[in-house]
């Protein structure tokens, strides 16, 4: 039985403000976890970014594992040397969304003890989720 999957889209922005001209960020799975019965081993997704740092990556939501498995972000940019750096811009839990979610929503919010995830989102996405995780704290925006 395939995966269920959640979209995360981007843009994704430098520290500065400006999107990267090019890159490519990568999503790695911090250990094995299951669902519903069966195993979904660590993967490291890989997508490239495209103009204004647009991008998007299909993953496997971990709101739905029984083990409080992660995701490492890291954006992957050329040196001015042309060497390729990756730099991590932290980790991640994704909810399980029929719609989809923006990276910047899931960087930087703290887990709250007693929950797997906290995911910031619209009140349409909240409403478009087929069962919210009693696990997941979600923070309803606008």
């Amino acid at each position: 039985m395939p995966l269920v999957t959640t979209l995360l889209t981007g843009p994704v922005l430098l520290p500065s403000g400006a999107a990267p001209s090019g890159g490519f960020l990568r999503f790695v799975m911090d250990t094995y976890d299951t669902d519903g019965g069966q195993i979904v081993a660590p993967a490291s997704v890989r997508v490239d970014i495209g103009a204004g740092g647009q991008f998007q990556a299909a993953l496997w939501p971990n709101s739905r594992g029984s083990r409080g498995s992660r995701y490492g972000v890291l954006l992957g940019l050329l040196a001015a040397n042309n060497t390729p750096v990756e730099v991590s811009l932290g980790s991640i839990s994704v909810p399980e969304s029929l719609a989809s979610i923006e990276l910047e929503d899931l960087l930087g919010i703290p887990v709250l003890p007693g929950y797997s995830a906290t995911v910031v989102l619209t009140q349409a996405q909240y409403d478009a989720l087929p069962a919210p995780d009693p696990n997941t704290l979600y923070l309803i925006e606008g």
